[in-house]
């Protein structure tokens, strides 16, 4: 009688799979800045770990969409900028709490850190003079 009720359990259950209602984690390749594939650049991690704000590119697998942007200001994150040549989105300052946010986004690539970029007034200012006496 056991051995019937266990045959009987194995049928069933071939038969009707058990649905699952866990949310699927998102599957991102290991890369060059990802190594641990977690969909963060991991130049990213440390920033995160000290609570900063970070500039970040949200690299896709095609054209941003409409989807991606309300994706976005779902989670409450402004768009700094859409890129026209590259599959990409910049936002600036985004707090490192809304860091794993985003990478639930669909499509999404990698979440890439922008480094921050400074002019050099100084540099500038000093080519812009030896140019200018070099052609009187």
């Amino acid at each position: 009688m056991r051995c019937l009720g266990i045959v009987t359990f194995l049928v069933l259950s071939t038969l009707m799979p058990m649905v699952s209602i866990a949310e699927e984690e998102p599957k991102f390749d290991n890369t060059f800045f990802d190594l641990n594939a977690n969909g963060l650049d991991d130049r990213i991690e440390p920033l995160i770990n000290i609570q900063k704000e970070i500039n970040v590119i949200l690299m896709f697998t095609e054209r941003p969409t409409q989807l991606h942007y309300n994706e976005i200001n779902n989670i409450g994150i402004e768009i700094t900028h859409v890129y026209k040549y590259i599959n990409a989105i910049r936002l600036d300052d985004v707090s490192s709490n809304r860091m794993h946010e985003l990478t639930r986004i669909t499509n999404l690539k990698i979440v890439e850190w922008q480094a921050p970029v400074h002019a050099f007034l100084d540099t500038a200012a000093s080519a812009i003079k030896v140019r200018e006496s070099s052609e009187y």
